[in-house]
């Protein structure tokens, strides 16, 4: 290998950039020359037979000058490298790591932005050239395009190149390439944690390339409190729940929408809007204390996530053993779901919208008798006439009487965009939620606006800003109970409108109890984050993050007098002789403020080192 490199350094010296010489010296150079590569060809096909082309690259290249990064290469790879020392940038700076990475996609990102194009040659010989010097025949045309995800996000950093050839190009931020091509070349793009794609150019100058995510092939990212972790290297329990799997779900919060998507994760939800659900993880913790998790949203601590957009969130974490105590103490005891919401991307501003109409219905309902059946079952009962046909005035199936199909809406509107330094997402949301049963509803508007600011390579800071205000008109869901066991011998009301009733039956009408419930909750809630990242070195960083939450509640609930009578006229038991009125208005504010250290670095590819103390 080494010797057939000097040979092929000597023969390029001496036939290709060789001075000019008279034309009886060139014709006699030339015969040597014919003697020369029938032996170089023998010698060659010897050592290609006996050498092997790499087809991986493992390297770690750290703040090295290029010039020495290739002599690096060259010492820890099998390739060699052939050029002109004038061609090599003076102060440009290599910081690359490779783990098995393909030879093309290694000398792509090693040479970008250098101004010098590569030639892979047989035997893992790299020629160098500057980049409007092509070693191969002139290309038909440029072509143009842009790469893109399932989500319509730009892929930066996706590598574009021609098959069966090693020249190509690496997208930049925004997604875009551009690149000299053969009228009949095929492109091969690929992309860490994504499908490999080929097209062919047939001709075309403009391509818009979708790239597909490689979910077998991803690391997942999992957030742990002061950070994240990549999942195989966390030795507790975690979840992660992308925000993509539960923003089309017709729900109010995202603890309901995870509702099956995580093992040890028990959730129950009442059904009434406005209702946030019982989460237990792993099960119940404590007879006497507090059984709830711990809800952490963009760094601030809070124990409600009913007022979150689940449009505006990016991930959930659910950390479920006792090791995240240690970030967040006692008080995570019965496990800690963390929530990030989705910040600014580079690239064009993008507008989404996100949309739900549907209904509720009441399903497997129970059947329930009718007047009959029941004066039958209860007489059996009673061993004695407790019923007559003259005790059942009406008919009334008491969950038809008390329920309607529900109709919700859910609507989202979000704007997205940016520059290198300069990224924002704001949104806004709207939510209607009518109840099963009659005059109940939940209404919701949220608005967001995250954005984050570049001052330089070392320093940056951001802030994540939610509003959520909310009204209810509340019911009682006990009415269901009471549904269950009324009496359905007579009619809801009577003749002259009011309500009915029976002696026959302590258990009373439920109607008049829905109609005189004046339950009504509205408030306003407001979450602050903002933080700062600086790099103090390499591998040393420093944040801080302030936020607060502040909530207002209100709340009325109002009894009127009313009466029940039977269907005779006659004052049934069920009343309510005094009307009660109560007001209810709370305030709550609470703050948290973060500062730490982190150092994070990777020692001989594999290893990982992070430290975090504040």
């Amino acid at each position: 290998m080494y010797t057939t490199t000097a040979c092929r350094n000597n023969f390029w010296k001496k036939f290709v950039v060789g001075p000019l010489v008279s034309q009886r010296s060139i014709a006699l150079k030339n015969l040597m020359m014919i003697k020369l590569i029938l032996i170089f060809s023998f010698f060659f096909t010897i050592c290609a037979s006996a050498g092997t082309k790499a087809q991986n690259v493992t390297i770690s290249l750290d703040s090295m000058e290029m010039k020495e990064a290739i002599e690096v290469t060259q010492a820890k790879t099998s390739l060699r490298f052939l050029y002109n020392e004038s061609i090599i940038p003076s102060g440009k700076i290599i910081n690359l790591t490779a783990k098995n990475m393909p030879v093309s996609e290694f000398l792509t990102l090693f040479f970008r932005g250098t101004g010098i194009g590569y030639k892979v040659m047989d035997n893992d010989l790299i020629v160098l050239t500057s980049e409007n010097v092509l070693l191969t025949n002139q290309a038909d045309r440029t072509i143009n395009g842009k790469v893109s995800d399932e989500n319509g996000q730009p892929v930066a950093g996706a590598s574009i190149t021609i098959k069966g050839q090693n020249n190509g190009t690496i997208t930049e931020s925004n997604g875009t390439f551009s690149l000299n091509v053969p009228d009949n070349a095929v492109l091969v793009v690929s992309a860490v944690g994504y499908e490999t794609l080929e097209i062919s150019v047939a001709g075309r100058t403009e391509f818009n390339l979708l790239l597909r995510q490689a979910i077998k092939s991803q690391e997942q990212i999992v957030v742990i409190g002061y950070g994240a972790a990549r999942k195989k290297d966390l030795t507790g329990s975690s979840v992660n729940i992308k925000g993509s799997e539960i923003a089309n779900l017709p729900v109010l919060t995202a603890t309901q929408a995870i509702q099956g998507k995580a093992a040890g994760v028990q959730i129950v939800n009442s059904g009434a809007p406005g209702s946030a659900p019982v989460v237990r993880i792993r099960g119940t913790g404590s007879i006497l204390g507090g059984v709830d998790p711990l809800y952490v949203v963009d760094g601030i601590i809070t124990n409600d996530i009913r007022n979150i957009n689940s449009a505006d969130i990016l991930t959930v974490d659910i950390l479920k053993d006792a090791s995240s105590t240690a970030i967040y103490g006692a008080r995570a005891s019965n496990g800690v779901i963390l929530i990030t919401t989705k910040a600014g991307t580079s690239g064009k501003v993008k507008v989404s919208y996100n949309g739900q109409v549907g209904v509720k219905v009441l399903t497997h309902q129970v059947e329930m008798s009718g007047p009959n059946l029941f004066a039958i079952y209860s007489n059996e009962a009673a061993d004695a006439p407790a019923i007559t046909a003259g005790d059942i005035t009406g008919s009334a199936y008491w969950y038809d009487e008390l329920t309607r199909p529900a109709m919700f809406q859910n609507h989202s509107i979000s704007v997205n965009g940016g520059k290198k330094k300069y990224k924002f997402y704001a949104s806004a949301g709207y939510l209607n939620e009518n109840g099963i049963l009659i005059d109940n509803k939940y209404q919701r508007l949220t608005a967001r606006f995250n954005q984050e600011y570049a001052v330089n390579s070392k320093l940056k800071f951001g802030n994540n800003i939610g509003y959520s205000h909310y009204d209810a008109d509340n019911k009682p869901y006990s009415l269901f109970t009471t549904a269950y066991i009324a009496a359905p011998i007579f009619n809801p009301y009577n003749a002259d409108g009011t309500f009915g009733n029976t002696t026959k039956s302590d258990v009373g009408n439920p109607m008049a109890t829905l109609k005189n419930t004046n339950n009504r909750s509205w408030g306003d809630r407001l979450q602050f984050s903002l933080w700062g990242d600086y790099k103090i070195m390499k591998g040393l960083s420093f944040r801080s993050s302030f936020g607060i939450d502040l909530e207002q509640n209100n709340g009325w609930d109002y009894v009127p007098v009313y009466y029940t009578y039977t269907a005779g006229g006659a004052q049934a038991g069920q009343k309510n002789e005094r009307s009660s009125l109560y007001f209810t208005r709370d305030s709550i504010y609470h703050w948290t403020w973060d500062n730490f250290f982190t150092y994070d670095k990777t020692f001989a590819i594999e290893h990982k080192l992070k430290v975090i103390a504040g």
